[in-house]
């Protein structure tokens, strides 16, 4: 009989039905518990004791009832069952006390932070919630609770969040192919009088209030027709000869096969630079928030500088 259990569980129809017929010792009320013909309960039990090659029924009995075999067999599946069913218990609870994760991280690290930061929760989660999208957009949601923490490239409100700086990224030019400079250390004068408008992150998003403000410090107008919210637009733009403008390594990195069709070069100083910070709302309790913070920091340390160094040798160092 043991050798046969292998084989024979309460995940298999004919187990199931052997065990119904069993309890109530009916055909015909075994039929009605499951739903099923009496002509199928009658081929269960055939199949499932010719597998077994042991008699499980007395049918000369009224009613019927099991014969030694088929206690034997009973016990084992009412046993098997009781205690999986025990198991699944268990796991449902603990599932229900598993946490949720909503958090939010910027667009151009959103295909590789993003997904590692997943992978890392999703086995002690009950639900993984990730949205990207601009600083701004993150912002709104943590502060409407809609997420509970967010990397992004701007700090919030110091009354209201918490930050920790996660990296510093420094920006760099992308131009055309087809746009020559002099040298590869091109001026603002030169980008100014290029003949190519200046291509713009929107009014209210982090990288543009980074660079209004570098602009701004520079007492420099650089003409613009166009503003778009999405780092992938803006490479493509670039890539079809739009315009020029200054792009975060991160961004690059996130569509690399077009950086081969970009000129990819070191911006006029002063450098723009911007903070990538993992911020959520002071006095809440965030679940595994220092391992975010770590893999985050280990990440854009290890990984990240090292791919982007690859696709930009000059970046790091210079």
């Amino acid at each position: 009989m043991s050798g046969a259990m292998n084989k024979t569980t309460v995940f298999s129809q004919h187990g199931q039905v052997f065990l119904t017929v069993a309890e109530h010792l009916s055909v015909v009320k075994a039929a009605d518990v499951l739903g099923i013909k009496q002509s199928s309960i009658s081929y269960h039990l055939n199949q499932l004791e010719k597998e077994l090659n042991v008699p499980l029924l007395d049918r000369r009995t009224k009613p019927i009832s099991l014969t030694p075999e088929g206690k034997l067999l009973f016990d084992e599946l009412s046993y098997e069952q009781r205690h999986l069913t025990e198991f699944l218990s268990k796991l449902q609870q603990r599932n229900l006390h598993a946490p949720v994760i909503r958090f939010g991280i910027i667009e151009s690290l959103s295909y590789n932070l993003g997904t590692d930061l997943i992978q890392s929760f999703f086995s002690k989660s009950q639900h993984v919630k990730m949205v990207s999208g601009t600083s701004e957009r993150l912002i709104q949601q943590l502060e409407n609770n809609e997420l509970d923490w967010a990397i992004t490239s701007r700090t919030p409100d110091a009354l209201k969040f918490a930050k920790t700086v996660l990296f510093e990224e420094p920006s760099v030019l992308a131009t055309p192919k087809s746009l020559k400079f002099p040298t590869d250390h091109p001026t603002w004068d030169n980008l100014k009088y290029c003949g190519l408008p200046f291509l713009r992150y929107n009014r209210s998003s982090g990288g543009d209030v980074i660079t209004e403000s570098m602009l701004n410090s520079l007492s420099l107008h650089l003409p613009y027709r166009l503003q778009v919210d999405t780092g992938g637009v803006m490479v493509r733009l670039i890539q079809k000869g739009i315009g020029w403008s200054f792009l975060r390594p991160a961004t690059l990195l996130q569509h690399s096969e077009f950086v081969n069709s970009l000129n990819i070069l070191p911006m006029p100083s002063p450098v723009i630079t911007r903070k990538i910070v993992l911020i959520h709302k002071k006095n809440s309790h965030i679940f595994g928030y220092e391992e975010v913070k770590q893999k985050s920091i280990e990440f854009l340390n290890g990984q990240f500088k090292r791919d982007l160094t690859q696709l930009i040798p000059w970046l790091y160092q210079s």
